[in-house]
Formats: C-alpha cells, sequence, structure tokens
C-alpha cells in the first residue's frame, strides 16, 4: 500500500523508469533475435545450395565409367565419408497453357544419397531415407513401362498439374534431344539445389526432378536403343548415360577440409562450379553489407539498454534521496529495516516487472513485423554459388524460409536485468536508512 501511494503521488519518474527500460529492451529484443536469424538464415541457404558438404561438376575423363569406380575414387579420399555421383541437366516439359516449363533434373544413386546429402524436414515430411527407398522399389519395372520414377517438387506440380501417378515428359537437349516419360512417386516440398518456387510469380520458376541414376540409365538406354534408326551414323552414339556430378559428406575437423579441398582441386578428380557448404557460409557469415548493418545494431541495442540501466539505477538512488525525510519518520514511527527493504522492493518489482511485460509484447510485435523482412541472402565472393543468375538469386530468397531464433543470449539480458534490480534495491536500502533519525530530524535543535 505504502509503494502504491509513494508513486502515485510521483508518478513520471516511475512511468519515465518504466518507458526507458520498455524501449531499451524492447530493441535489445529485435537486435539479438534479428543477429540470430540471420546467422540461422546462413546456414539454411548454404545447405539448401550445396544440398551436401560439397557438390559440382565430375572432370570430363570420368564421364563414362561406372557409378562404383568414380564412387570409390571420391570415398577413399580422406575425410569423405560418404560420396553420391550422378547425372544432373536441364530439360523442358510442356505446362497447363502449352508453354515450355524448364525442369531441373537430378539423377543420383540411390543407395549413397540419403546418407550424402543434407535435407530437413522443411524440404519434405517424408524422410529422405524412404524416399530413396520408394524409388528403388519402382525401379525394376521402369524399363518395361518405359517412364522412370520421380519425385517432383511442388513449383512442378502447380505448373504441369500432375499429381502421384501421373505420367509427363520432359525433353532433354544434352541427351542428344531425347524426350524421356516420367512418372510421379512422390511430391515434396522442394528439392535442395534447384531453386525453384510454387510461390514464384514475377520470374518463371524451374520444376523439380529427383531420380536414381541408374534407373535413368537403364531407360535411356532401352529408348535410345530403339531410335537409333533415326541417327545418321548410328554407331557414334553412346547409349550409356553419363556421370557428370558428384555429392560429398565430409568430417568437420580443419585437417579433414584441407585434404578434401585439396583432392577437389587436382586435376584427376577436380570439380567445377564447386560448391563448399562450409566456405558459403563463411562468406555469408562475414557479407560486408549484412555485416555492417548487425554490428550497428547490434552495438545500438546494447549501447541502448546499457545506457537505460544505468539510467534508471541513478533514477532510483536519486529517488530515494530525494524521499530520505519521509524514510526516516516512517522509521521513527515504528517501522524497522526490513519493513523500508520491503517498501522498496515494491516499488522496484512493480518497475521492473511492468517494463518486463510491456518489452516482451513490443518486442514479439517489433520481430514478428520486421525480421522476416530485414533478414536477407547475399552472394559469395567466390564459388558455384557466386555464379548464380538473377531469377535464381531472386527465387532464392522465397524458397529457403526465415526462421526467427530466438538465442540464449536473450536469458543473460534477463539475468543482468535482474542483477540490475537487485543492485538498485541495495543501494536505495542504504540510501534509505544510511541517515541518522536524529540528525535527520534535527533533533539535537529543538
Amino acid at each position: 500500500m505504502l509503494a502504491l501511494v509513494q508513486m502515485a503521488r510521483a508518478p513520471r519518474p516511475a512511468m519515465r523508469m518504466t518507458m526507458l527500460l520498455t524501449l531499451a529492451v524492447a530493441f535489445t529484443l529485435f537486435a539479438l533475435v534479428l543477429n540470430a536469424s540471420q546467422a540461422q538464415r546462413s546456414l539454411d541457404v548454404a545447405a539448401y545450395e550445396s544440398g551436401a558438404d560439397f557438390r559440382g561438376n565430375l572432370p570430363g575423363t570420368l564421364d563414362f565409367q561406372s557409378v562404383s569406380a568414380v564412387t570409390s575414387l571420391y570415398t577413399h579420399v580422406p575425410g569423405v565419408l560418404s560420396a553420391t555421383v550422378g547425372y544432373a541437366s536441364t530439360g523442358d516439359a510442356t505446362g497447363l497453357d502449352n508453354s515450355d516449363v524448364s525442369m531441373e533434373l537430378r539423377a543420383v544413386d540411390a543407395r549413397t544419397f540419403a546418407s550424402t546429402a543434407i535435407w530437413d524436414s522443411r524440404d519434405s515430411t517424408q524422410p529422405l531415407s524412404g524416399l530413396m527407398r520408394l524409388l528403388l522399389s519402382q525401379a525394376k519395372n521402369a524399363p518395361n513401362k518405359g517412364v522412370v520414377p520421380a519425385i517432383v517438387d511442388e513449383a512442378t506440380v502447380g505448373q504441369l498439374d500432375v499429381a502421384v501417378g501421373d505420367n509427363f515428359f520432359v525433353t532433354f537437349s544434352g541427351l542428344v534431344n531425347i524426350t524421356l516419360g516420367f512418372q510421379v512417386v512422390a511430391v515434396v516440398a522442394r528439392i535442395p539445389t534447384v531453386n525453384s518456387s510454387a510461390a514464384a510469380s514475377t520470374v518463371s520458376s524451374p520444376g523439380g526432378l529427383l531420380v536414381d541414376y541408374s534407373t535413368l540409365k537403364a531407360v535411356f538406354s532401352s529408348q535410345l536403343t530403339q531410335r537409333l534408326g533415326q541417327f545418321a551414323n548410328s554407331s557414334n552414339v553412346n547409349t550409356n548415360l553419363p556421370l557428370n556430378y558428384v555429392w560429398l559428406r565430409t568430417r568437420d575437423d580443419a585437417r579433414a577440409l584441407a585434404s578434401v579441398r585439396a583432392a577437389l582441386n587436382s586435376s584427376q578428380l577436380g570439380l567445377s562450379t564447386l560448391f563448399d557448404r562450409r566456405e558459403i557460409i563463411d562468406e555469408l557469415q562475414h557479407d560486408p553489407l549484412s555485416f555492417t548493418i548487425l554490428l550497428m545494431l547490434s552495438i545500438g541495442g546494447v549501447a541502448a539498454l546499457a545506457l537505460a540501466l544505468v539510467g534508471d539505477l541513478i533514477a532510483s538512488w536519486l529517488s530515494v534521496r530525494m524521499r530520505r525525510g519521509s524514510f526516516v519518520v516512517l522509521r521513527a514511527l515504528g517501522a524497522n529495516a526490513r519493513q523500508v527493504a520491503a517498501l522498496l522492493l515494491w516499488e522496484q518489482a512493480l518497475v521492473y516487472v511492468t517494463a518486463l511485460v510491456l518489452s516482451v509484447v513490443f518486442g514479439l510485435a517489433l520481430i514478428k513485423l520486421a525480421v522476416p523482412v530485414l533478414v536477407f541472402t547475399g552472394l559469395p565472393a567466390k564459388g558455384g554459388m557466386s555464379e548464380l543468375s538473377t531469377s535464381s538469386f531472386y527465387l532464392l530468397q522465397q524458397i529457403v524460409p526465415v526462421q526467427v531464433i530466438v538465442p540464449l543470449s536473450i536469458r543473460l539480458a534477463f539475468v543482468g536485468l535482474a542483477l540490475l534490480c537487485l543492485l538498485a534495491l541495495v543501494l536505495m536500502v542504504r540510501a534509505a536508512l544510511g541517515p541518522s533519525m536524529i540528525q535527520e530530524l534535527r533533533l539535537n535543535e529543538d
């Protein structure tokens, strides 16, 4: 009751302290969450664009070797845990309005891809291992049917109007201009490394296909063998599907990474258009623009919170100094030190709890409105990702959703706030109980 009466008699200092803390804490929460969300964005984008720890185009000398032979070459590199080789290409399908729809093909070794690739629940609700088993289970009858079992993304479903069980055809100019049939066996939200978006409206978005390489090779060879008569010099036509891509899963230690990077830059195993997930993360997190913006926000948030805490501490001490006579009167009327401390504790608790509740409300509103808009994706200065086209870069902003991350450092901010409240209380109690009642009431002059 006394705490409320004291605050009601002079409400402005308490209101100033509350609002100062509210705004400072809310802005600090926003700055911390934005920093953590931007850091997570770098991890998500690097994982999506790489699809594994490393990926890239195989050297031409390995085009027509066997899958097991090429896989063995890369798995024997020190530091490599798993390798998947396959074929990556682009083609065209016919869309709903009879227009050509660009398709991105990823033909992988389904036996090893699940242990090599990086997928998460946002890519597919089904685990990648289950999807690969599904492709392998459909492989036996594919050559007889003349269609390749395929996992497609939502962009493909929207542009071709297909569902599970439907067939569609894609023409690949890189495969002697052959048209192959595909059957949808599963639909996923997105296929990592394929920059496509079902929500794209202003930029043409390609569709994504994920198939088993051996199945695609069998169907391709069967179809091509039947059409050899169309070629003037059919003896020069190779009916084997080339290998042109590799995905690698590696260890994280520096020695292993150095070994893998050296091998991938060598003449025998060197990859072109190399995507290095860890290097992309490092480049994105040290992007000059984002680094400068986040640094300024961090400094501003920490400075605002520090000034607010120091200002409230001084204001609390001055408030007690100005009311020192009132506390002496309370002590003269019989209030003991514990009761005076309880009075000051109630005053501080009302200010800090109110400020804390309001700061959380304002901070959450600011985070929800601003963080998804301010978090952005840059491009690294080197590597395969630096070569993305303008349309792919635009689609990338939509493909990978922004994750709003609440960092553990926020707990430290609240712990610091509690410690400051305790410190303020100790200073106020000392200021209130310090003066002598005789000297303060001037009894020696009566």
